[in-house]
């Protein structure tokens, strides 16, 4: 019987191994830019668009967004795909882990963002899905990829800016509508709850009960406790230099058409 339980376990290693070995070669390795479309889906005028965007945003705030079309993720969800190539490619800064990932995978129609750590505060789940749902898919059930993914990833700049304090520029080709969320989004739920935590605090503090931890916290309450102001050294002009060795915190949300 504990022969068969050893041999069981060296099957399942095995087993285990293959699919991991076999997942790796799959998936690409290295991006051909901000944009990698491995399914040659895009027009080159709207790939160049979603290019200049990325390259805007690394240059503003240092946050890296990949944009990723494959023909197929098979025989992975696109959950455990998406955190393989993140990792694989390092998206986002080394330390800061401020990298995301849209990947579009076109044989199993689904979609998916994928956020690394230190943009979690800024793109919880909830809007993540909502991104999806309410900009994304309509674009890709009329087959407008290239839309599509123009449209999200705008979405995204926009967030990212308003958080940064600083000014993104969409696309010409857009329209406002085309990428802005009704009011009620899940990141204005995160900012109230923020509001009320600060007023907590700052109702502690006043009244004598915690000394000086609230200035521990204050500053840290944009965008999450312990978001970053700096967006560290190195240049963020030019062309694609490649991915700085972020990793990816598996919050995001997928959808499908």
């Amino acid at each position: 019987m504990r022969s068969f339980s050893k041999l069981f376990l060296l099957l399942w290693i095995l087993l285990a191994l293959n699919t991991s070995f076999a997942l790796s070669q799959s998936i690409p390795s290295k991006p051909q830019g901000y944009v990698s479309d491995f399914a040659h889906l895009l027009p080159p005028a709207q790939k160049e668009e979603i290019e200049i965007l990325g390259r805007e945003i690394e240059r503003k705030t240092g946050i890296e967004i990949a944009v990723v079309i494959v023909k197929s993720i098979a025989p992975e969800s696109i959950e455990t795909y998406a955190v393989h190539l993140f990792e694989k490619w390092g998206i986002g800064k080394k330390g800061k882990d401020n990298g995301l990932l849209i990947l579009l995978s076109l044989a199993e129609k689904k979609v998916r963002i994928e956020v690394g750590y230190g943009l979690e505060g800024i793109l919880p789940d909830g809007l993540c899905g909502r991104i999806i749902r309410e900009i994304m898919v309509p674009y890709f059930r009329q087959q407008k990829w290239g839309e599509g993914l123009l449209a999200g990833s705008t979405a995204i700049a926009q967030i990212i800016a308003k958080e940064y304090g600083v000014n993104i520029s969409p696309p010409s080709s857009l329209s406002p509508n085309a990428y802005t969320l009704h009011p009620s989004s899940g990141r204005g739920i995160v900012r109230v709850v923020n509001s009320l935590f600060s007023l907590l605090i700052l109702f502690l503090f006043l009244s004598g009960r915690i000394g000086f931890l609230p200035f521990l916290f204050l500053g840290g309450l944009r965008g999450g406790f312990w978001s970053e102001d700096s967006y560290g050294g190195g240049s963020f002009g030019g062309g694609f230099e490649g991915f700085g060795g972020g990793l990816s915190g598996g919050g995001g949300a997928s959808g499908s058409w």
